[in-house]
């Protein structure tokens, strides 16, 4: 791209200390020369002219850690204010990464750290305010920020050695101190909210074991303690229930030859006559044996001869039914005859009811020796339990204080860090406005925003222009742009950020004029 130069920029009222800026292979950038003055700079273009690129080296050269861009084909790139070289930077290999000014430029995210969500926002423009004034997390600040606050003259501040180990356990003080003091107050935050939980967790753990243990609800002094030992309570009853368990089986076995026996004797009756029916059979078998004779010698009589013989077996068969019947019955009786000649022995009912009356009485008994031996004990521990909720309470409170005031003390370190009259306030960064009160800083102006942020950038990084977020910027007015114009030249400082027109126009650099 051919070099292109603009005239001066407009002062709106007499001139302005101006720099002259040239670009080297900057990204799709050959060559490239214009002004800058003090206030905002548009870096103007259509797209894909290096507007982006040109920016990422103005940043880089006030100390932004961000890849750059060179443009093809050569080896490096160089960025030269008045004459003097204050960038160069050598190609590397493989391809170069773009990253978006919106995580490099400290002093534009204080203002504006392009977040939706307040909380995260907050946290970004602390960060970056820390950043900024290149804040250092140290032992001693560690050490401030779980240190509790002295409430009288007996009361020395003390480092909170519990608080200080639970959070080297879980996080580590030497991986801390490589962090910002935002980061590092926000890890403390955490470890002193862990510890806060961990006490409530001892103290339910305890408070439920303690109350599965022994169910101490109102624990009351029995009216009478035995003398009787928990041991010999415990044997007396073990053998009561036994004896009642032995009775009631014996009982149950009574009761039912009681039946038995009443059953038979109204259904007994006489003993059938099983001789008297083994004759019969033997003088049937008799008369079929004379008649099968008769069938065989008299075969002219045979068909009255079949039909007597058919006769005769039916009548044999009848018998032999009936002996088998008679033979059942005799082996019932016999049955029913020895139970009732069995001897009737064993428990009565009188016998389960004193057995069971013993059982109540030694039950009675146990459970007055285990409430005389347990007494004192469940005192002991729901006293003991109490007395550790009470400190577990007590601990609890102290270091939810401590937790609380980790953000406020990051406020109290700000005027050693060069940032004066500011605090941290549940969080939020508070600037004290123009009648002494404290004021959110997201709730300023942009005018006022810039005008307490830049002169803090400038002490740190003199000299040093300002890349402003071309997103933020396109979202303002042309009121509120002006009015960053002029805290940029109250500040004496150089402002660039970029613009897109419209396609194909050249790079150039035009001061902001409202």
């Amino acid at each position: 791209m051919a070099t292109r130069t603009s005239a001066k920029p407009k002062s709106g009222g007499g001139e302005l200390a101006v720099k002259k800026i040239r670009a080297e292979n900057v990204g799709p950038i050959s060559e490239f020369e214009d002004n800058v003055a003090l206030g905002v700079n548009e870096v103007q273009a259509g797209n894909g002219q290096g507007k982006s690129n040109f920016i990422d080296w103005i940043a880089a050269s006030s100390g932004a850690p961000i890849p750059l861009s060179v443009l093809d084909g050569e080896n490096a790139g160089r960025l030269i204010i008045d004459g003097s070289v204050v960038l160069e930077y050598q190609r590397k290999k493989g391809k170069q990464p773009h990253v978006s000014l919106a995580s490099v430029s400290s002093v534009a995210l204080v203002v504006d750290p392009g977040i939706k969500d307040p909380a995260s926002a907050e946290e970004a423009r602390l960060k970056n305010l820390l950043k900024m004034v290149e804040a250092e997390t140290t032992e001693e600040m560690i050490e401030f920020f779980l240190t509790h606050e002295a409430k009288s003259d007996e009361d020395e501040p003390r480092l909170d050695t519990e608080a200080y180990d639970y959070v080297d356990l879980h996080y580590g003080v030497d991986k801390l101190r490589e962090l910002d003091p935002v980061a590092a107050a926000d890890v403390l935050i955490k470890g002193t909210g862990g510890l806060i939980h961990k006490l409530k967790r001892e103290y339910r753990d305890e408070a439920a074991n303690a109350q599965a243990r022994y169910q101490v609800a109102h624990p009351e002094k029995p009216e009478k303690l035995s003398d009787v030992s928990l041991l010999d309570a415990d044997a007396e009853y073990r053998n009561a229930v036994g004896d009642h368990r032995q009775v009631q089986g014996e009982a149950s076995q009574r009761a039912q030859l009681e039946r038995q026996r009443a059953e038979i004797e109204q259904t007994l009756g006489d003993r059938p006559d099983v001789f008297a029916a083994d004759a019969l059979v033997e003088g049937a078998q008799e008369g079929y044996d004379e008649v099968a004779a008769e069938i065989m010698e008299l075969e002219k009589r045979l068909s009255a001869a079949r039909q007597k013989a058919i006769s005769a077996k039916v009548t044999l068969d009848q018998f032999k039914k009936d002996a088998t019947e008679a033979r059942r019955a005799a082996e019932s009786w016999d049955r029913r005859q020895a139970i009732l000649e069995t001897p009737i022995t064993g428990a009565t009912a009188a016998d389960v009811l004193k057995a069971a009356n013993r059982v109540d009485l030694a039950k009675s008994a146990l459970d007055l020796a285990r409430e005389t031996t347990e007494y004192r004990k469940k005192l002991e521990v729901a006293q003991a339990a109490r007395e550790e909720r009470d400190r577990a309470t007590a601990r609890e409170s102290e270091i939810e204080k401590l937790a609380d005031g980790v953000p406020a003390r990051l406020g109290a370190q700000f005027n050693s860090l060069g940032i004066p009259d500011a605090r941290v306030n549940n969080g939020v960064l508070e600037v004290k406005n123009e009648k002494g009160k404290w004021e959110p800083f997201h709730r300023r102006s942009k005018g006022q925003q810039w005008r307490w942020a830049l002169p803090i950038y400038v002490k740190h990084n003199p000299g040093a222009m300002v890349a402003l977020l071309k997103e933020a910027w396109n979202e303002l007015d042309l009121e509120s742009k002006g009015e960053i114009h002029k805290a940029f030249v109250e500040a004496a400082v150089i402002g660039v950020v970029e613009v897109t027109t419209k396609r194909g126009e050249d790079l150039h650099i035009e001061r902001f004029v409202a």
